[in-house]
């Protein structure tokens, strides 16, 4: 009689252990778009208002959005090696991060108190003008240039850097890509909002070269994080980049290469019709463009293209 009371309780809590298994999966607030974690990376996943995507051993889906307490940043997945490969995309409003704990999406509201905190240090940066990328932007003062280059770092000899380039578009079939080094490992793009303006973040892993004599020593792998900005009303595109030898290294100068693309400030670009001041004086009008203004300076005259606000490449 008492082996059959054991049973008998033993039957009754296995049967609401189960009860309770059935109404956690019932309150689940994750909806899968796929359960397959494998095929996971090969989806961008997009969720409506008020959901954020996440990516779990289950697979990966949309569930409410949830923020810990004093913080407005939502991890997708707390992995950083899985990170690389995961292409999600953040609501209206917020903006992705990548970490040492993970990544997910944050906050316009998080960016901005960033920007603050940078701005507060503005005495540690120094101003460089791209006069024929009509753009500036602010690198720390003790950092060194690279040779010829748009590139800085904080020794000479430094692995990791932060670096500019930018390239007239010509033609319909320019694409955002075209400014990422190739070969290599591409994950993006992520809409991102700088302050003075949108772009589109890819996530580069150039992979290791072995070398086969002596002058083409092995390669080392190399983690870049590239910001692309088209102009497209000006035919120019800037590509804003932080380039390192690990992940490590890449958030070891994440302040940095911060303060380096939200510092960006852009000016007009002026094409000059003349550089005679008499013939300037003469000519009424210079026959611009849609979207042009004509300007006369010291050094001539000719039509100028003003920066457009949230001009943002729709690929």
């Amino acid at each position: 009689m008492k082996s059959l009371k054991s049973l008998l309780r033993l039957i009754t809590i296995s049967f609401i252990l189960l009860l309770s298994q059935i109404s956690c999966a019932k309150q689940s607030d994750r909806d899968y778009t796929q359960q397959d974690p494998k095929l996971c990376s090969n989806i961008a996943l997009s969720c409506p208002s008020g959901k954020l995507p996440f990516y779990d051993n289950d697979g990966c889906g949309c569930q409410p959005a949830k923020a810990p307490a004093n913080s407005n940043r939502y991890y997708v997945n707390t992995a950083p090696k899985t990170c690389l490969n995961l292409l999600f995309k953040c609501p209206e409003g917020q903006n992705p991060f990548f970490d040492e704990q993970g990544c997910g999406c944050q906050s316009s509201e998080d960016c901005a108190d960033s920007e603050k905190k940078l701005l507060s240090t503005a005495s540690q940066y120094q101003s460089v003008e791209i006069k024929d990328a009509s753009l500036s932007f602010e690198i720390p003062k003790t950092w060194v240039k690279r040779g010829d280059t748009t590139t800085w770092s904080a020794t000479a000899e430094s692995t990791a850097l932060i670096g500019f380039n930018w390239v007239e578009i010509e033609g319909d079939g320019w694409e955002p890509i075209h400014l990422l080094p190739k070969p290599a490992n591409i994950l993006g793009p992520y809409n991102t909002d700088l302050g003075w303006e949108k772009g589109l973040l890819y996530i580069v892993h150039i992979v290791a070269v072995p070398g086969n004599t002596k002058d083409t020593p092995k390669s080392t792998d190399k983690f870049e994080i590239h910001t692309i900005i088209p102009r497209m009303e000006a035919g120019i595109a800037y590509d804003f980049y932080a380039s390192a030898s690990s992940l490590e290294q890449l958030k070891a100068i994440d302040e940095v290469h911060q303060h380096f693309i939200q510092s960006g400030e852009l000016s007009s670009i002026r094409r000059y019709v003349s550089e005679d001041a008499q013939e300037c004086q003469d000519t009424e009008d210079l026959n611009c463009d849609v979207g042009e203004q004509e300007f006369r300076d010291d050094s001539g005259c000719g039509c100028m293209t003003l920066p457009v606000e949230d001009a943002v490449y729709d690929n």
